[in-house]
C-alpha cells in the first residue's frame, strides 16, 4: 500500500517542479541575490581573494558584486554566484554548502573568469572548457 502512495507523491513532486521551470536535480534558473546568497559570497571572499592572488591575477579588490545566482539541492547545495569584482568581466564561483547536521563549513570549488558575452550557467563549471576562459581555480 505505501508503494502507490509514495509513487503519486513522487510523480507530484516532479510534475509541481516542472511546471516552475525546475528540473529535478539540476540547476535553477539565475536568480537576483538574496540576502542569504549575498551573506555567502562574503563568506567566500577571502577565498576567492586568495585564488585570484596565486594565480596572480589580483590579490584583493575593492568591489565584490554579487550579480545573480543558481542553485542546485544536492547531499547539501551548490551554487554558482556571478559576481563583479570591478574588472572588464565577471566572475563566477561555485560554492558547495553542506547539510546543516554535518557541522561543515562552505567550500569553495572553483573559480571561473567568464569571458565577453559569455552565458551564465552551470556549463561554466563542466569538463568542455571555452576555449579563451581561464580557470582560476
Amino acid at each position: 500500500m505505501k508503494s502507490p502512495v509514495c509513487a503519486l507523491l513522487l510523480l507530484t513532486f516532479i510534475s509541481s517542479t516542472m511546471a516552475h521551470g525546475m528540473m529535478v536535480g539540476g540547476f535553477t534558473e539565475a536568480k537576483d541575490p538574496t540576502d542569504d546568497v549575498v551573506e555567502l559570497a562574503k563568506l567566500m571572499r577571502p577565498s576567492v581573494e586568495k585564488t585570484l592572488c596565486l594565480k596572480k591575477e589580483f590579490c584583493a579588490f575593492d568591489h565584490y558584486h554579487v550579480l545573480s545566482y543558481m542553485s542546485q539541492v544536492v547531499a547539501g547545495t551548490n551554487y554558482i554566484i556571478k559576481i563583479d569584482i570591478g574588472q572588464k568581466e565577471p566572475i563566477a564561483i561555485k560554492v558547495f554548502v553542506p547539510l546543516p547536521y554535518t557541522e561543515k563549513p562552505p567550500e569553495l570549488v572553483k573559480v571561473v573568469q567568464m569571458e565577453p558575452n559569455e552565458r551564465f550557467g552551470f556549463e561554466l563549471f563542466g569538463k568542455k572548457k571555452h576555449p579563451k576562459r581561464v580557470d582560476l581555480y
